[in-house]
């Protein structure tokens, strides 16, 4: 008797328990399909990442070395790129068929603003100085479209109105002088120069100019010898009104 009250106990027991995934489902007998986990398509696996460089682009470089071949750039604004792994300081990019290597510290993976003339324009306003040599040269580009560029030993000077399109920079020239600018002569030139990035610019001799800090006016006094193009806030406001002027004609 005991024996039979326990076999029924264990019935009891395993109709009380839980029915797997695996068991028919008591509906006369039809067995339910449990639905399978989505698997995510190729799409949603997909990671993109967007260039935030101040000067509009991103370089992509066949190594992650910043010596390494540019093979590629990714262009701010909301096309981005496809991530694909990182090594170090480094994200691996695939830009089209393209598969390379971007600094990540200037990718994030969200959409950015389209990088415009005009953002180039405000990038670019600075002053400019070419490698150190015979004829250095020296150009400033500074607000409102107005330049001014010479030799570093001032023996001439030239200044005019400056533009931005694409990776052009546009130089008008309209005046020249031969004499620390005691004589001003209207000049008609025009060049067009090649913007590599927002540290590089280059002019067709070819010349190749790097920007320069505008130093601090504490800095500037602690010079032994400034030069041209070591100018504090205070002067670059100066020379700004001043080359504007004659710009604009207004000088005697």
């Amino acid at each position: 008797m005991k024996s039979i009250m326990m076999f029924m106990a264990a019935l009891l027991l395993i109709a009380g328990l839980p029915r797997s995934c695996n068991q028919p489902a008591d509906n006369g007998g039809e067995d339910v399909e449990i639905p399978d986990t989505p698997t995510p398509s190729a799409a949603e696996l997909v990671v993109m990442v967007y260039s935030n460089a101040y000067d509009g682009f991103l370089n992509v470089r066949e190594q992650p070395d910043v010596k390494s071949p540019i093979i590629g750039k990714i262009l701010n604004g909301p096309m981005g790129a496809v991530k694909m792994g990182e090594i170090g300081g480094w994200t691996i990019v695939k830009v089209g068929e393209t598969i390379g290597y971007a600094s990540s510290r200037y990718l994030q993976t969200e959409p950015t603003k389209e990088f415009t003339d005009k953002d180039m324009e405000k990038c670019l306003r600075s002053i400019w100085i070419s490698k150190p040599g015979e004829n250095q040269r020296v150009v400033v580009l500074m607000k409102n479209g107005v330049f001014v560029k010479g030799l570093y030993t001032d023996e001439w000077t030239a200044c005019g109105t400056w533009s931005v399109s694409g990776s052009v920079l546009s130089l008008h020239y309209t005046y020249v002088t031969a004499d620390g600018g005691a004589h001003w002569e209207v000049n008609d030139g025009h060049e067009n120069w090649t913007i590599v990035n927002g540290d590089v610019i280059t002019d067709p001799a070819p010349f190749t100019y790097s920007k320069q800090k505008i130093l601090s006016k504490k800095a500037y006094e602690a010079l032994e010898s400034p030069k041209f193009y070591e100018m504090d806030e205070e002067e670059y406001k100066l020379l700004e009104e001043g080359i504007g002027n004659i710009v604009s004609g207004n000088f005697s």
